[in-house]
């Protein structure tokens, strides 16, 4: 089986659904402001995440050279796997004219569609997400693989719209990923919010 190691090949995948153009439930958004032991937040002028402390940033100036433009930051778990090591990264995209977040969710999920093999899509839910034009961000969770020869993997993916821009903030890791690596990915998502 052909291994992923890198953060590039994540980034071209989550790249198609910026260019063609899941189940967290709602919570108190004081509850998932605050970094916890173990945390830190990481901020720009745009948005903030909460992060573990023992992950590593990656920003532009360290990216590999497949990480295409609309990337801003990657977070990648430091127990490294063999076979794929989880990872979340943040995307914004100008967008030619101003959507809902479900509309540019559904239009990512149907690039998703064309360009990853043995897609597998779950419900989508919604998040508040503080200072957002819209008041709910969309999430989408699929399963897929980009050859056949690459292992299934599990996307969960955060879409918000705010004036003209996009932003994806997507969780990726093997189905088989320990219980504690998701829930610090989900936490992650949870924590995302614009400034």
């Amino acid at each position: 089986m052909k291994t992923i190691k890198n953060i590039g090949t994540l980034a071209i995948i989550l790249a198609l659904t910026l260019t063609g153009l899941t189940a967290c439930g709602e919570k108190d958004i004081d509850e998932i402001t605050t970094a916890e032991p173990g945390e830190k937040i990481y901020s720009t002028t745009d948005f903030s995440i909460i992060y573990p402390q023992d992950w590593e940033v990656l920003e532009r100036e360290t990216f590999p050279t497949l990480v295409p433009h609309q990337t801003i930051v990657a977070f990648r778990n430091n127990i490294r796997d063999e076979i794929f090591t989880a990872n979340l990264n943040v995307s914004r995209a100008q967008l030619e004219r101003k959507i809902s977040a479900e509309d540019f969710a559904k239009s990512t999920m149907a690039k998703i569609r064309t360009t990853l093999l043995d897609v597998r899509e779950f419900p989508i839910t919604y998040r508040e997400v503080p200072n957002a034009d819209q008041e709910k961000g969309v999430i989408i969770e699929f399963q897929g693989r980009k050859s056949p020869a690459e292992p299934i993997l599990q996307f969960k993916s955060l879409n918000i719209v705010s004036n003209t821009y996009a932003y994806t903030i997507t969780g990726a890791y093997l189905p088989t990923e320990d219980e504690s690596v998701v829930i610090k990915l989900e936490r992650m998502l949870d924590s995302f919010t614009l400034n």
